[in-house]
């Protein structure tokens, strides 16, 4: 019953934060609540986006903006060097492209700070750090002609895109400013989808990968154990109903809504925080040990950071196909895309990068077994895996 009532909040605050913009009472209602939970305990980097968090953790961080093949505006942030640079190092740093996974953005690779945070970690390892953002996302809701609050068109994507445009002009643009000819990519869940779409879509771009890290990679999801994922599926054709009704093109976007639902729920002294870690873990997986709720309300407050109906739809697809395919438009639209009255599925064995795959018996999106799939599906040289129970990004 507590999973029917996840994707029920799920939904009202997708369709909320459509609407919040007309919602006259919407102060006069958080006011309300901050008096029930007036003992929480926000965390002191709590209303800090990665463009104020990075800089107050002693690292420079650059902002950039790409503009893909098809007219999206994306936001690339930069963590050039580590705390400890000095003037007039020189020093060539090895590029290093991080992809978040569904419904994220850049902040996850920092949120946890110094000496915890793979994107500061490699900062001070001596890398060129790139944390990228996709179409759609906080950071990346601009097109050269398509507006996302008017526009139903600038929601016509999903991972497909992603990998198809946003990754490869990321990887173009650093590989240009860096003056590298290869780069290293690690991605998380969809990043790592992303990175399949690339590299088996866009075969030259293997090339341009000195190495891919793919961190609890999404490929083949018939074996998922989510129990929100469940019910998604399950209530899908409703879902889609209520989507069309109150004209939703975009799911979970960051919003007033959402944010106050972090401070109030998820912070330190908050009566209700248990039901934050049990709404994450019954996404992705229960994993506590790797939890440290002090900093839920800074994630949510810079996460999920929204994504396309279309993309959830694609999601849908490979659960319900049990293949790793190309976007389901219907028998006859897909007779004019793809030749056939079924999507086209991915070819794996196109890719060449050298791939390591980080894997876990407790991933709920992606069992052991379809990712040892995924890996048969590639060429000798490119797919090497490697299991651990958890890790921090």
């Amino acid at each position: 019953m507590h999973c029917v009532r996840i994707v029920v909040l799920l939904l009202f605050l997708s369709i909320s934060s459509s609407l919040e913009k007309k919602d006259d009472n919407y102060r006069m209602f958080i006011k309300e609540l901050h008096g029930i939970f007036r003992n929480r305990i926000l965390p002191s980097d709590y209303g800090l986006n990665i463009t104020k968090f990075v800089p107050k953790k002693g690292y420079l961080l650059e902002s950039h903006e790409v503009t893909t093949e098809d007219g999206y505006i994306l936001t690339l942030h930069r963590i050039p060097y580590g705390r400890n640079h000095s003037k007039g190092d020189n020093q060539v740093r090895p590029p290093v492209l991080l992809m978040h996974g569904f419904l994220m953005s850049s902040m996850d690779w920092v949120y946890l700070g110094p000496d915890k945070s793979l994107g500061l970690l490699l900062a001070d390892a001596g890398y060129d750090v790139w944390m990228g953002n996709v179409r759609g996302t906080t950071w990346s809701r601009k097109h050269v002609k398509l507006d996302p609050d008017k526009d139903k068109e600038f929601w016509e994507f999903s991972f497909h895109e992603h990998g198809y445009y946003d990754i490869p002009a990321c990887i173009d643009y650093i590989l240009n400013m860096t003056n590298q000819s290869q780069l290293y990519y690690i991605g998380h869940s969809q990043g790592t989808t992303e990175l399949f779409v690339l590299t088996s879509m866009r075969p030259e771009y293997n090339n341009k990968i000195k190495h891919g890290i793919a961190l609890a990679p999404v490929a083949y999801m018939t074996d998922a154990r989510s129990q929100v994922v469940d019910l998604v599926v399950k209530f899908e054709d409703r879902l889609k109903v209520l989507f069309n009704i109150f004209n939703v093109h975009e799911v979970l976007a960051s919003s007033r809504w959402m944010k106050a639902a972090g401070r109030l729920l998820c912070a330190d002294g908050s009566p209700f925080q248990e039901i934050c870690p049990m709404l994450l873990f019954s996404i992705c997986g229960y994993d506590y040990p790797q939890l440290n709720k002090t900093f839920l309300p800074t994630l949510i407050f810079n996460s999920p950071s929204g994504t396309s109906v279309k993309n959830l739809e694609h999601f849908y697809v490979l659960i319900s196909s049990g293949k790793f395919t190309q976007f389901d438009y219907g028998r006859e639209e897909n007779l004019g895309r793809y030749n056939s009255t079924t999507p086209s599925e991915y070819d794996l064995s196109r890719i060449t990068a050298p791939i390591t795959m980080y894997i876990s018996q407790n991933d709920y999106l992606s069992s052991v077994k379809k990712h040892c799939h995924t890996i048969q599906l590639m060429p000798d040289d490119a797919g090497a895996t490697r299991q651990r129970s958890a890790f921090l990004l």
